[in-house]
């Protein structure tokens, strides 16, 4: 028995003197033994060792009487003597499990002093109507618990300032919350609720309104007769359309309405001056008013993801915006009024203008930071200076690209880029190995198909469908195909993408080259060679290499020298989890027999066609620029800063922004090679290379 009690008490970081102390005192004496034979599992753990409530709580109010600050402790039994603290005023029981004892809730009522109890994140079903003593409680919170109903005493808290009610299961609000008078924030979110009740306009007090979470499909007009409301929450709801009221919450600074089905914004939104954040991302808005306008105030307006098309050219106006998000829209173009948002008639800095495709701006460009920006210029300003710049002279599209044919050396780089060059190429063998850095110049085209509906065919009209439907479903068939043609003609109007295949010899390319070759917004083919394994490839070190400078640039790994018996296995599956999403597929040729050697070319035809920046639209001043660097490398291999400047100041690119951006796109393509790296502080900035060969 003495064991049994020396393995409990060790469990419990007691010795077997306290653990028998303990007992007693909780009235546990089996038969005047030593606890003879405690069990119905150790007495509950000994009370689960009273959760390590009881003295320590007590030792934990005597150190601090007026503020108890018990969170995370695991607590679930509150001791009696918590009731004679007369002086407690702030109560902090949040994220235990204080709701398995319905006495602890109970006794937490006798603290009539409090003025703050936060009971977050317990497991308390049911509150006692004798919570309504805690006359003098200006802060309660009860979020993330499961309470469905509240006791009416509640109704007696006069003085009650912060009511948080979050994350529990009610499907309504009782009408007594209406006598809080001094009620300044309320949060409902996270519940069942259906409906916002009207008495909500008597709580003239509040503040802040968070309903979010719930499952409203209106918001009644009353919530708009808060004239002190200054933040409202109703994010992730059903909500179809915004009060047409809400300007009259004069006091009205942060609205939040994300995540709903509303369809519009009110114009009646002009009469909420004050207001300096508006989010209404993810709905369903296809237009902003022109009283967006007369909001001086706005500092912060996220519109993503709806079907906003266009914007009015009132939001010029909004001269306080620092951030404006209107990415996931089907914006077609933007008014010349958005530049003055920039400084220094504005004070935007950052905007977010992805996936919307007809605005055509590069990611590269969108994507920008501001720490890889001219330290005087912001990200917005390097996306809407391009805009316009494109916008007000021609422009066209890019139409290159640029192929990295890397490996360690004699695995037959130049021979699959001959191949890719020419079909017809026939393998020689006597051939020597390519050093330094052969660049080749290859054109794809695009190439048209025929129509292949992918979800229905005209046999199954005929054989599955009635009349009636075999008409309707021919008619989609015939949209189907006219769409289809259309864009097919659009290819054939396209001019070939010109395509820079660079074939590093494998001895050359070194670790620390490594960050002036490998570019992004290219297309890398790994080579290895069949008869070695991959670990004498240097697989890994490669794709790691590709990763770390090329970005999200897209990678073929090509196993050539695969004529028989050479057979080099691969864990493909592996492969594909560790390098995605940058591994986009594996080709085994072999370019003496010329297996494979169609697949692959096939292949790296598809991947050309699809890099994003392939259908860039720039303007006509960047081809200028890049034909006289072109131009210049005929007799030149190196440009200084200095001179690269001159060049695009000549071909009306002033701003040094714009000129970093051209020159960003000049070395991804390999036109030039500049390396800008900030954390680089060794690397000498004002050089750039023309000719790498």
């Amino acid at each position: 028995m003495a064991v049994r009690i020396y393995s409990l008490a060790k469990d419990l970081g007691l010795d077997s003197k306290e653990l028998v102390d303990l007992c007693t005192r909780l009235g546990i004496l089996n038969k005047g033994s030593a606890l003879a034979s405690v069990d119905d599992e150790e007495i509950a753990r000994v009370n689960d060792h009273l959760r390590r409530s009881g003295e320590i709580f007590e030792d934990h109010i005597k150190q601090s009487p007026t503020h108890v600050r018990w969170s995370r402790k695991g607590v679930s039994i509150l001791p009696e003597s918590l009731t004679n603290s007369k002086e407690i005023v702030e109560l902090d029981l949040s994220f235990n499990k204080v709701g398995l004892s319905e006495n602890s809730v109970e006794r937490i009522s006798k603290l009539v002093s409090l003025t703050s109890l936060n009971l977050a994140e317990n497991s308390i079903g049911v509150l006692p109507e004798s919570f309504g003593k805690l006359v003098n409680l200006e802060v309660l919170d009860l979020s993330g618990n499961r309470i469905s109903t509240l006791p009416k005493s509640l109704g007696r808290l006069k003085r009650l300032k912060t009511l948080r009610i979050a994350r529990n299961t009610f499907s309504n609000l009782p009408d007594f919350l209406s006598e809080l008078e001094q009620l300044a924030c309320l949060d409902v979110s996270g519940n069942q609720l259906l409906s916002v009740p009207i008495w909500i306009s008597k709580l003239q007090s509040l503040s802040l309104l968070s309903i979010s979470q719930n499952k409203l499909e209106t918001l009644p007009n009353e919530v708009t007769e808060l004239a002190h409301l200054v933040e409202l929450r109703i994010n992730e709801n059903m909500l179809t359309k915004l009060p047409d009221s809400i300007g009259r919450c004069r006091s009205l600074k942060i609205l939040l309405a994300n995540n709903n089905s509303v369809g519009h914004i009110p114009k009646d939104i002009a009469g909420c001056g004050d207001l300096e954040k508006l989010e209404l991302k993810y709905n369903k808005i296809q237009n902003v008013p022109d009283e967006i306008g007369l909001l001086p105030k706005l500092q912060t307006l996220h519109l993503s993801n709806n079907n906003i098309s266009s914007l009015p050219d009132s939001i010029g106006s909004l001269t306080s915006l620092e951030n404006m998000d209107l990415s996931g829209n089907r914006l077609v173009w933007l008014p010349v009024s958005t530049q003055r948002l920039l400084p220094p008639t504005g004070m935007l800095t950052e905007i977010s203008l992805h996936d919307n495709p007809e605005l055509r701006i590069p990611a590269e460009i969108l994507e920008r930071k501001s720490t890889e920006i001219n330290p005087s210029a912001t990200q917005a300003a390097s996306v809407l200076k391009f805009y316009f710049r494109r916008q007000s002279g021609p422009s066209r599209k890019l139409r290159e690209a640029k192929i990295l044919l890397v490996g360690q050396g004699g695995v037959g780089k130049s021979s699959i880029a001959k191949h890719l060059l020419d079909p017809n190429f026939i393998l020689n063998r006597k051939e020597s190995q390519t050093n330094g850095i052969a660049i080749l110049e290859w054109c794809v085209a695009e190439t048209p198909r025929t129509f292949e509906p992918k979800t229905i065919s005209e046999k199954s009209i005929v054989r599955y469908f009635t009349k009636r439907h075999r008409r309707e479903q021919a008619e989609r068939l015939k949209v189907a195909r006219k769409a289809w043609d259309e864009e097919m003609e659009r290819l054939r109007k396209l001019p070939p993408v010109r395509v820079n295949v660079w074939d590093f010899g494998g001895q050359e390319i070194m670790h620390s080259t490594h960050q002036f070759f490998l570019t992004q917004r290219s297309l890398y083919l790994l080579v290895l060679d069949a008869r070695s394994g991959e670990h004498e490839g240097n697989l890994h070190e490669w794709l790691k290499t590709i990763q770390g400078f090329g970005g999200s640039s897209p990678v073929l790994l090509v196993i050539n020298k695969c004529e028989p018996p050479h057979n080099l296995q691969l864990d493909v599956t592996r492969l594909k989890l560790d390098y995605s999403p940058n591994l986009v597929g594996i080709y085994y040729v072999s370019c003496e027999s010329k297996q494979g050697i169609g697949q692959l070319r096939a292949a790296v035809e598809q991947q050309v066609l699809h890099l994003p920046h392939v259908n860039d639209e720039l303007p006509e001043t960047y081809f200028d620029v890049k034909s006289e660097m072109e131009l210049l490398a005929e007799s030149e291999d190196f440009i200084t800063q200095d001179r690269y400047k001159v060049v695009c100041q000549k071909n009306q690119i002033h701003d040094d922004d714009s000129q970093r951006i051209l020159l960003q796109f000049l070395h991804d393509l390999g036109s030039v090679l500049h390396y800008d790296d900030p954390r680089q502080h060794y690397l000498v900035y004002d050089t750039n290379v023309l000719n790498p060969e």
